[in-house]
């Protein structure tokens, strides 16, 4: 049997050669791009006026308003009596939806459209004050704008069946206001010079 015998150049070309692979898969290893992080979805236009109406019915006014940008403005069509109906701002919106919370207003989606940054909702609506004056619910068509992932704007806009019963109920509710005025202060009071003053 033979053995082998290898000169010691040749044990340090293989050795040589054996290092210089090793060194070249290294480098090739670190020329791979590192992999970057995959950035989060941005939530939807329909998440995000979900997000919005589920905090208003909750009453939770600070998760309601990061759905909007921080000059998102607002109109209610047509407006409440003694204002313009435009709210601009958080604290400007923050300050209408205030009185509805406390009222214990609902809102119920019955439809929504997205299209691109445009958005239709169709809900009804209804708190404390209108379940007073017999009013089960109004109907309301918003139409709004998205910037980015939060509400840019938004116009809701009463039917004119649901303007037309909350007029009526208003009516009703002057007039036996009215009423009761005349009666505790021309009955009971005796100030007929009020029956002058309201007819």
């Amino acid at each position: 049997m033979k053995t082998m015998r290898f000169s010691l150049p040749l044990v340090v070309v293989i050795a040589m050669t054996l290092l210089a692979a090793f060194l070249l898969s290294a480098c090739q290893l670190q020329a791979l791009p590192t992999p970057t992080a995959v950035p989060e979805k941005s939530p939807s236009a329909e998440a995000v006026i979900s997000t919005w109406q589920e905090a208003l019915n909750a009453g939770d006014i600070d998760t309601a308003l990061a759905q909007l940008t921080d000059d998102a403005t607002i109109e209610i069509v047509p407006p409440p009596p003694g204002i313009d109906g435009v709210f601009t701002g958080h604290d400007a919106i923050r300050g209408w939806w205030e009185p509805q919370v406390e009222g214990h207003a609902v809102s119920e989606v019955l439809s929504m459209e997205v299209d691109g940054d445009n958005w239709v909702v169709e809900q009804t609506w209804v708190d404390d004050d209108m379940k007073a004056l017999g009013i089960r619910s109004l109907f309301f068509v918003i139409e709004g704008e998205m910037e980015g992932d939060r509400i840019k704007s938004y116009t809701a806009t009463m039917s004119d069946e649901s303007f037309a019963e909350f007029v009526g109920a208003m009516s009703r509710a002057e007039n036996k206001a009215t009423v009761a005025r005349g009666f505790e202060e021309v009955w009971n009071q005796g100030n007929e010079g009020l029956i002058d003053e309201l007819y």
